[in-house]
Protein backbone atom coordinates (compact mmCIF):
# COMPACT_ATOMS: atom_id res chain seq x y z
CA UNK A 1 0.00 0.00 0.00
CA UNK A 2 1.28 3.48 -0.97
CA UNK A 3 1.49 6.01 1.81
CA UNK A 4 -0.34 9.23 0.78
CA UNK A 5 3.39 10.99 -0.09
CA UNK A 6 4.23 8.40 -2.40
CA UNK A 7 3.98 8.84 -6.16
CA UNK A 8 3.63 5.91 -8.54
CA UNK A 9 5.70 5.90 -10.34
CA UNK A 10 7.17 3.62 -13.82
CA UNK A 11 11.35 3.71 -14.31
CA UNK A 12 13.46 1.69 -16.92
CA UNK A 13 16.36 -0.51 -14.95
CA UNK A 14 18.32 -3.03 -16.10
CA UNK A 15 16.20 -6.10 -15.81
CA UNK A 16 19.30 -8.04 -14.39
CA UNK A 17 20.13 -5.45 -11.90
CA UNK A 18 17.06 -5.61 -10.47
CA UNK A 19 16.35 -9.60 -10.21
CA UNK A 20 19.61 -9.42 -8.53
CA UNK A 21 18.76 -7.29 -6.43
CA UNK A 22 15.30 -8.88 -5.47
CA UNK A 23 17.31 -12.24 -5.24
CA UNK A 24 19.56 -10.29 -2.69
CA UNK A 25 16.40 -9.03 -0.71
CA UNK A 26 17.11 -5.51 -1.97
CA UNK A 27 14.09 -3.01 -2.58
CA UNK A 28 14.78 -1.16 -5.64
CA UNK A 29 12.03 1.45 -4.67
CA UNK A 30 14.15 1.75 -1.37
CA UNK A 31 17.37 2.25 -3.27
CA UNK A 32 16.22 4.66 -5.50
CA UNK A 33 14.14 6.86 -2.90
CA UNK A 34 17.75 6.92 -0.68
CA UNK A 35 19.83 7.67 -3.67
CA UNK A 36 17.22 10.54 -4.88
CA UNK A 37 17.92 11.66 -1.07
CA UNK A 38 21.09 12.02 -1.47
CA UNK A 39 21.13 13.08 -4.89
CA UNK A 40 19.07 15.94 -3.71
CA UNK A 41 20.97 16.76 -0.40
CA UNK A 42 24.09 17.04 -2.67
CA UNK A 43 22.12 19.64 -5.03
CA UNK A 44 20.91 21.58 -2.11
CA UNK A 45 24.48 21.86 -0.57
CA UNK A 46 26.43 23.03 -3.87
CA UNK A 47 23.62 25.41 -4.17
CA UNK A 48 23.82 26.65 -0.59
CA UNK A 49 26.97 26.77 -1.63
CA UNK A 50 27.17 28.92 -4.70
CA UNK A 51 24.82 31.35 -3.53
CA UNK A 52 26.97 32.14 -0.37
CA UNK A 53 30.62 31.53 -2.34
CA UNK A 54 31.09 35.43 -1.79
CA UNK A 55 30.31 35.73 1.68
CA UNK A 56 32.41 32.44 2.81
CA UNK A 57 35.07 34.37 0.71
CA UNK A 58 34.69 37.54 2.42
CA UNK A 59 34.46 35.60 5.73
CA UNK A 60 37.54 33.37 4.83
CA UNK A 61 39.94 36.81 3.78
CA UNK A 62 38.71 38.33 7.26
CA UNK A 63 40.04 35.74 9.60
CA UNK A 64 43.41 35.29 7.28
CA UNK A 65 43.60 39.34 8.15
CA UNK A 66 42.35 39.22 11.82
CA UNK A 67 42.47 35.90 13.17
CA UNK A 68 39.82 33.97 14.29
CA UNK A 69 37.51 35.88 16.97
CA UNK A 70 38.38 35.08 20.66
CA UNK A 71 42.00 33.12 19.63
CA UNK A 72 43.04 34.33 22.60
CA UNK A 73 40.58 32.27 24.67
CA UNK A 74 41.31 29.14 23.21
CA UNK A 75 43.02 26.53 24.91
CA UNK A 76 43.58 23.96 21.93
Amino acid sequence: MLSPSTVDLTVSLDGDLVAEAKALGVDPSAVATEAIRRALREAKAAAWAAENREALAKRRDWVEEHGLPLQDLRRF
